[in-house]
């Protein structure tokens, strides 16, 4: 059954390189809804996330020749995404993310009271832009502190710090929204 699904996938990537409107559709189809979560993960409000969504997908079908293995064209569309929703924070924000030079401390992330996941995703796209780009990159992309820090111009001890400050920012928020729960419960 995956080879089918391989075989599949590799054929709509060679119709999109000749330009085939149906395999494009069927593309877009298919990997709208994890792109776009992506999108939303870096973007502020649904309709940025819509317009780099739109954005991503121009890069997408403009490039695809050049990806060598169609079996690798999630990971290669989500790095598209990525680097797509970067550029639209950096337009945004005057190329500027809100990055401050700070010791870092190398804190734990540890959340100890369980958390809905969409309420966490929306925790997450409270914090500053920086906080976010870095928590983003390094937690839900797997990037390395050196690779963040080229992607942004920052240096490593940078997006160290901006990790730390996003994680310490995120257990207070989580804390507190357990906390108020345990009170509205206790009042019900």
């Amino acid at each position: 059954m995956r080879l089918i699904k391989t075989q599949n996938l590799e054929n709509i990537v060679t119709g999109c390189c000749k330009n085939n409107s149906r395999s494009q559709k069927a593309l877009y189809n298919r990997f709208s809804p994890k792109m776009y979560s992506i999108c939303l993960r870096y973007a502020k409000c649904k309709e940025d996330a819509n317009d780099v969504l739109q954005e991503g997908f121009i890069r997408v079908f403009k490039n695809i020749r050049s990806l060598r293995d169609k079996s690798t064209v999630e990971a290669w569309m989500k790095r598209i995404f990525i680097n797509t929703s970067l550029r639209f924070i950096e337009k945004r924000n005057g190329l500027k993310l809100d990055f401050v030079e700070t010791p870092c401390d190398s804190e734990v992330f540890h959340v100890e009271v369980p958390c809905e996941y969409n309420e966490l995703l929306c925790m997450i796209n409270d914090l500053p832009d920086g906080f976010r780009t870095v928590f983003n990159l390094y937690v839900m992309d797997g990037y390395s502190h050196k690779e963040i820090g080229q992607k942004l111009n920052i240096s490593e001890a940078t997006s160290r710090s901006q990790l730390t400050r996003a994680r310490t920012v995120l257990q207070k928020k989580i804390k507190k929204q357990n906390i108020d729960l345990v009170r509205n419960e206790y009042r019900g």
